[in-house]
């Protein structure tokens, strides 16, 4: 049963965030029906002068809306409110993901075409021993920017085998980016040492390299995100959290 987490921003200016909207939804299996209303107009064009960001785990979705234009952040709620069924964030009973280590990460916006034979493959390898976050972010104001990222991450170091296979699955992609990486122990500790967190309920939802080079790894929980920067000598140069909703 998918669970949706959603907050919206209405903006001023497009700079100052003038109001906030947030709520929580039990969805059944209707979340591309939802995207697609947040980003499109009744009679299907696409509406200006918004972003949207979804990160979905286990089987949470978690989506910022932001109206840099203004907009109708409370017609949405209003609508979530007339169509699902709520549930109360504060009592979630946070799921055991598991530890795992080793990472594949997927870019293509043709993914989705192929993620179900993916998962598939994954768990005829694995044994079930898996777990697969989502992080999309769509963005319409003028020139459109899409991207998409699947992370699978392993308890066993089986990554160059999967990969292997997934770019292969994928090589009719021109487009399509697969690759692999190991999270440093230094990076879950000090998530766990400050936030005071148990490893079992953290989930890599996206990783990358900023502008000057540094990777950065995002992990959440269902309550809060944790964003650890490290420098190519593998030391540890900034550690931020950032609550999903609320202050």
């Amino acid at each position: 049963m998918n669970k949706l987490i959603i907050i919206i921003f209405e903006y001023n200016d497009a700079v100052e965030i003038s109001k906030t909207y947030s709520g929580c939804y039990i969805l059944g299996n209707g979340f591309d029906d939802l995207i697609h209303t947040l980003t499109h107009t009744n009679e299907g064009h696409v509406i200006e002068g918004r972003s949207v960001t979804i990160e979905e785990f286990d089987e949470y979705r978690f989506v910022v809306v932001r109206l840099f234009l203004g907009g109708n952040g409370k017609d949405i709620i209003d609508s979530l409110n007339n169509l699902y069924e709520e549930f109360s964030y504060d009592k979630i009973v946070h799921p055991d993901l598991g530890e795992y280590e080793y990472y594949i990460q997927i870019s293509s916006e043709y993914i989705i075409d192929e993620i179900d034979d993916i998962k598939r493959h994954i768990s005829e390898i694995t044994g079930h021993k898996y777990i697969i976050s989502k992080y999309e972010y769509i963005y319409e104001w003028g020139a459109s920017q899409f991207e998409i990222n699947y992370i699978i991450g392993l308890a066993s170091n089986l990554t160059v085998v999967l990969a292997k296979w997934i770019k292969n699955k994928l090589s009719k992609y021109t487009e399509a980016n697969v690759k692999t990486f190991k999270v440093p122990n230094k990076v879950i500790d000090i998530i766990v040492r400050n936030a005071k967190v148990d490893k079992n309920n953290l989930v890599l939802v996206k990783y990358y390299k900023n502008e000057d080079g540094k990777e950065m790894y995002v992990f959440s929980t269902i309550y809060t995100k944790y964003y650890v920067q490290v420098d190519e000598n593998n030391k540890i140069t900034n550690f931020e959290s950032q609550k999903r909703v609320g202050d």
